[in-house]
């Protein structure tokens, strides 16, 4: 490609090839001249006030087009329940306090991921009452005060059935058979007592709504 040469230069030359009749100089010529174009107008475009004018405002507009495109949420029916839930829904069990489990995002770092999901349409999300034994239900709590999300906008699942120690320090992790004991009977499994309990316990650590309470 002969980059050197003016496109008045490349013209003269093309012209006298034409006149020749020389298909093979003539077809070269036509490349150079197109090569030499397209150069010289990708210079005009990136140098100077032209790409600072023109260009570069648009490559800021691109980025926040492609922020806004982030892609959402799907809702889906939950069986015959007539409720609707995010897909994909959020697990929690890696919310809560690391002396549980290492591999545990703790509250300062949970907080915001939560506010991110739930501004992507993750409506739904999912925890349980022995995940680090009530320190998860209690951030998904702490996140909907923060950020004031109303509540009926969120669908909370929790679970049942497994028995929440009273606290995560070494002490109270360390204890054997404590379904035995004074502070953990009846504290564990699914019996109407157990059940209550847990859900009160549960609705205290993520809303503080009204308690339920126990029919005769």
């Amino acid at each position: 490609m002969n980059v050197g040469a003016s496109p008045n230069q490349l013209y003269a030359r093309l012209r006298s090839c034409q006149i020749a009749s020389t298909p093979k100089s003539l077809a070269a010529l036509q490349a150079d001249l197109k090569s030499t174009r397209i150069l010289q107008s990708q210079r005009r475009r990136f140098s100077g006030p032209v790409f600072e004018r023109h260009h570069f405002p648009v490559f800021k507009r691109s980025i926040r087009t492609m922020a806004t495109e982030v892609p959402k949420a799907e809702y889906r029916q939950l069986g015959k329940s007539g409720l609707r839930v995010s897909v994909p829904i959020l697990g929690a069990m890696s919310i809560g306090d690391k002396r549980w489990q290492k591999w545990v995002t703790e509250e300062d770092e949970a907080i915001p991921l939560l506010k991110a999901a739930y501004d992507r349409g993750l409506n739904t999300w999912d925890t349980a009452n022995v995940y680090s034994n009530g320190a998860s239900e209690e951030i998904i709590g702490k996140a909907i005060k923060k950020y004031n999300i109303p509540r009926h906008k969120l669908v909370i699942c929790t679970k049942c059935c497994g028995t929440v120690r009273e606290g995560n320090s070494p002490e109270v992790l360390a204890l054997q058979d404590i379904d035995k004991t004074v502070d953990y009977v009846n504290q564990r499994g699914l019996s109407r007592q157990a059940i209550f309990a847990a859900v009160n316990a549960s609705l205290a650590l993520i809303t503080l709504s009204p308690l339920l309470t126990m029919m005769p």
